[in-house]
């Protein structure tokens, strides 16, 4: 098993403002099918977006646009001031966990303020700003670090890096990732995106009958 997923978690429920949240991150979809699953949406083979209201709060998956935010010390960039902006809405949290790179990450916002950047590679600890948040305190055990079999499809013990930021991610959310592993609920809208060329990206495909259009077309992420 190997966790290959990025996203970003808003605080506020934008479930019916999509169109404007999709419009500030600069994602454009040619078109969205309902009724998939927190599995199904970070899925590495599925190359849509996936967005969903869980707790109340909007998670929106995507295994490239995370990665415009900066994890080098002192540096922004394009996603980072966009997230800062939408902050004043709401706290965000903007994370990356790819194992294959022995990367882990996360950026919390909180009104128009970025209050915390932590990223570990394999080479080490690239950025750690802002104050520690107090889930991040606790020691890490052995224990801890083992996800029993019941809650997730196979045995699963995570890094210490891994660890620790799906502690921010549980704390934020109010959810622990092996629950949202284990939610077979259709929380997620799938995004489906087309190319300058206008080929279609990889996707889940829904049903036919699950697809619709949103009202507004949206330009695709320079």
């Amino acid at each position: 098993m190997s966790l290959n997923f990025a996203g970003i978690i808003f605080e506020k429920n934008y479930q019916n403002q999509y169109p404007d949240l999709l419009t500030a991150l600069k994602v454009n979809f040619q078109q969205s099918g309902e009724g998939f699953t927190f599995d199904q949406a970070i899925r590495y083979d599925n190359q849509s977006s996936a967005l969903g209201i869980v707790n109340q709060k909007t998670l929106f998956f995507n295994h490239l646009l995370s990665y415009n935010c900066s994890y080098e010390p002192k540096e922004d960039l394009y996603l980072d001031k966009i997230l800062t902006i939408l902050s004043s809405e709401g706290d965000i949290l903007n994370f990356i966990v790819n194992e294959r790179a022995d990367m882990y990450c996360f950026s919390l916002f909180s009104q128009q303020k970025r209050i915390r950047r932590w990223a570990i590679y394999p080479e080490g600890i690239m950025v750690d700003e802002g104050e520690k948040l107090n889930v991040e305190k606790a020691e890490i055990s052995d224990q801890d670090q083992d996800v029993p079999p019941e809650e997730l499809p196979v045995l699963y013990h995570m890094s210490a890096s891994e660890t620790r930021l799906f502690r921010v991610f549980a704390s934020f959310l109010g959810l622990t990732f092996q629950e949202l592993v284990r939610d077979k609920n259709p929380r997620f809208l799938s995004l489906i995106s087309r190319d300058k060329r206008g080929s279609r990206s990889t996707a889940l495909k829904p049903k036919p009958s699950q697809i619709h259009k949103f009202e507004r077309v949206y330009w695709f992420l320079e």
